[in-house]
C-alpha cells in the first residue's frame, strides 16, 4: 500500500479488510480490529468467514468467489461476530481489484451504527431497554419535565426471593421469570411507559406526566398483574418503589437525576423491609 493509502485505509472510522480470493484476511484496519474484539495484528491470516455467523458462511463465501467476475462493487449482508461474541447484522460493500487480485471490503456504516445502537440499548435476555437506555431516556426526560414544569415519576421494581428461587429451580428457570416478567410489564405499561431492565431482577419504569398519586396507581396495576399471573413452579411476587420529581425544580439535570433515583430506592427498601409484595412511594417514609 501506497503511504497515503495505508493511513486512509487504517484511520478510517468504519470497518474495512483486504481479502484474498480465497478468503484469507490479508489487512484490516483498526476500526475492523475494534469490531472484532481482538488486535489488528491478530487478524491477518484468519479466514474471513471466522466471524460469519454459522448458518450464513456458506452464503459469504459462494458471494466472495463470484465477486471476482463482478464489473462493480457487490454488496454481502451476514450476521458478523463482535466484541462480546454478539452477532450484528452487517453490509460489506467488495470490490475486487484485478491488478492485485484482492477484495476490498468496506463495512455499511449506516445500518452498521443503528445495528449497534440497537445492541447499545437493549437487554439481549429480556429484549427490553437496558440500563444504558434508561438512563438516557431518563435524562432526555428530566429536561423536558424541567423546561416545561411538568411532572415525571419513576418506578423501581425487585422481584422477591429471586436468589432463592434461582437456588430452587435453577438458573434456566430465573431467566424465564425474568422474560416473563419483562413481557408481563410491556402488557400491562401505558403508550407512555418507558420499561427497562435496570439489573440482574431489578426492572425500572419511567412515568411522565404523572404525579405521586399516578406513580402508586401505576405500581399497584403492575404489581396486582404479576401477582395473578400463572407462574411456572410457584407464585412469584415483585416489591415496587416509586418516587416523583416535583414540578418546580431549579437544581441541575445530574443532581435531580441521582436524587431522584435514590429516593426510588429508598421506596424500594421500605417495600422490601415492610414484607415485600407491596407499594411503596418515597414520600409515605
Amino acid at each position: 500500500m501506497t503511504y497515503h493509502f495505508e493511513h486512509f485505509f487504517y484511520d478510517a472510522p468504519q470497518p474495512c479488510c483486504i481479502i484474498s480470493t480465497d478468503g484469507i484476511l490479508r489487512e484490516v484496519n483498526r476500526a475492523f480490529a475494534k469490531f472484532a474484539g481482538t488486535s489488528s495484528d491478530a487478524l491477518p491470516g484468519e479466514q474471513f468467514c471466522r466471524f460469519v455467523h454459522r448458518d450464513d458462511v456458506v452464503a459469504t463465501a459462494v458471494q466472495l468467489e463470484q465477486i471476482t467476475s463482478a464489473a462493480s462493487a457487490v454488496t454481502i449482508e451476514h450476521r458478523f461476530r463482535t466484541s462480546g461474541n454478539a452477532y450484528v447484522q452487517t453490509a460489506w460493500t467488495v470490490r475486487y481489484n484485478a491488478q492485485d487480485q484482492l477484495l476490498y471490503a468496506t463495512a455499511n456504516a449506516e445500518l452498521l451504527t443503528a445495528e449497534l445502537v440497537a445492541l447499545a440499548t437493549c437487554d439481549s435476555l429480556t429484549q427490553l431497554n437496558n440500563r444504558h437506555a434508561f438512563t438516557e431516556q431518563l435524562d432526555y426526560l428530566l429536561h423536558m419535565t424541567i423546561r416545561n414544569g411538568r411532572l415525571l415519576s419513576v418506578l423501581m421494581i425487585d422481584v422477591d426471593f429471586f436468589k432463592q428461587y434461582n437456588d430452587q429451580h435453577g438458573h434456566p428457570a430465573g431467566d424465564e421469570i425474568l422474560i416473563l416478567m419483562g413481557q408481563l410489564l410491556t402488557l400491562h405499561a401505558r403508550n407512555s411507559d418507558f420499561i427497562a431492565r435496570y439489573g440482574g431482577d431489578e426492572f425500572a419504569i419511567l412515568l411522565p406526566e404523572t404525579d405521586s398519586e399516578g406513580a402508586i396507581q401505576a405500581a399497584s396495576r403492575y404489581q396486582q398483574a404479576l401477582q395473578n399471573f400463572h407462574w411456572p413452579h410457584t407464585n412469584v411476587t415483585a416489591s415496587i418503589g416509586a418516587a416523583t420529581l416535583p414540578a418546580s425544580n431549579n437544581h441541575a439535570v445530574e443532581t435531580i437525576a441521582v436524587q431522584l433515583l435514590d429516593e426510588v430506592d429508598q421506596a424500594l427498601y421500605a417495600a422490601k423491609h415492610v414484607g415485600k409484595n407491596c407499594v411503596r412511594h418515597f414520600e409515605q417514609i
